[in-house]
């Protein structure tokens, strides 16, 4: 548990880098959330949007070396808030995964930026979905790090 607790912090101190910079832009601030997805569905009403959201799979594998240990599988979820109470068209679901994307770009930089883990480059595969819970629909962007995994450094 102890490499979990040592990615979950690292990317803390991302995301608060992040909202130091959104902040002196006029731009909302990043909620980490490092919970369960299924408990992240039900609780999305209650969060402040944009999202991150670090997934760990049921499955995977953790390898130990001497630059540290990796983390295969992780996935982060990207998530906005949709503003529109009908079901959104084509062209507003496509603006809320621009946002999502562009906070994708502010991550990496943020991210290589904290020489916390492996610089993020590469192909980063990922994918899109929506989800309409009772209250909040959702544009997510999951991206996930199997070619480039998560590295501890430290």
């Amino acid at each position: 548990m102890a490499s979990i607790n040592k990615l979950i912090d690292g990317l803390k101190s991302v995301i608060t880098a992040m909202n130091e910079t959104r902040k002196t832009n006029n731009k909302p601030c990043i909620t980490f959330v490092a919970d369960n997805y299924k408990k992240f569905n039900i609780e999305a009403d209650n969060l402040d949007f944009p999202v991150i959201f670090l997934l760990l799979p049921k499955t995977g594998k953790l390898v130990y070396s001497n630059q540290g240990s990796r983390i295969y599988n992780v996935f982060l979820v990207f998530t906005q808030k949709m503003c529109y109470d009908s079901d959104p068209t084509g062209e507003e679901i496509e603006y809320e995964r621009e946002f999502c994307f562009d906070m994708i770009n502010e991550f990496k930089e943020a991210y290589n930026e904290s020489g916390l883990f492996q610089q993020l480059k590469g192909i980063v595969n990922f994918d899109t979905d929506e989800i309409k819970t009772q209250d909040v629909n959702t544009v997510n962007v999951l991206i996930r790090f199997e070619s480039e995994p998560l590295q501890t450094l430290c």
